[in-house]
């Protein structure tokens, strides 16, 4: 146990701060799932997922999407088990990174993490926010402050399909104002 946290394949749900520009599309506040190094020879490694789900375009399908698990943070679950892929904390099936640090971004904003929009936008009789690079930047603020990111070493910043496209578009970014000086191998993946 670390911080209150449990060291293993299930990865619990961290909820930030209400008072944040975090927020989903619904103005829910937005969360991150992590399960922390499952061993001191990974402590300093982190993996980070950004999740897949398609983007809305319109404010009528932002709308619709706000009342779904891409658009609320309220049907989320407290913990969350990732059964494959780079993300799961099986050491079979995932031999390599499974006793990294992992983050799990889910993805409730509908723009790849894109929306920078500080006043919510009305749009029949609700308002919608458009807020996920607030997001992004909050859920580093809040692995730096609470789990121990300011010492890794080695970090791949990983996702699929509008998750993997995130990758992609906030990479410099990522690098530049959140990763350590600590970090030796910097990955971006998709």
């Amino acid at each position: 146990v670390f911080l209150g946290f449990v060291v293993g394949q299930e990865m619990e749900l961290v909820v930030l701060d209400d008072d944040s520009y975090a927020k989903c599309l619904d103005g829910s506040p937005a969360a991150y799932y992590v399960d922390l190094a499952s061993n001191n020879e990974d402590k300093n490694n982190w993996i980070i997922y950004m999740e897949w789900g398609g983007w809305c375009y319109e404010l009528a399908d932002c709308a619709e999407r706000a009342t779904t698990s891409f658009g609320t943070s309220t049907l989320w679950n407290s913990t969350k088990v990732v059964s494959s892929g780079p993300m799961t904390g099986n050491s079979t099936r995932n031999p390599t990174f499974a006793g990294f640090n992992r983050v799990y971004i889910p993805y409730c904003d509908g723009a790849s993490f894109s929306g920078n929009v500080i006043e919510p936008v009305p749009y029949n009789g609700k308002l919608l926010y458009f807020r996920g690079k607030f997001i992004l930047d909050a859920v580093f603020e809040s692995i730096l402050s609470r789990f121990d990111f300011a010492n890794a070493k080695d970090v791949m910043i990983t996702g699929s399909s509008a998750g993997a496209l995130s990758t992609f578009l906030h990479a410099d970014y990522i690098k530049e104002t959140w990763i350590p000086s600590t970090t030796s191998k910097y990955k971006v993946t998709g």
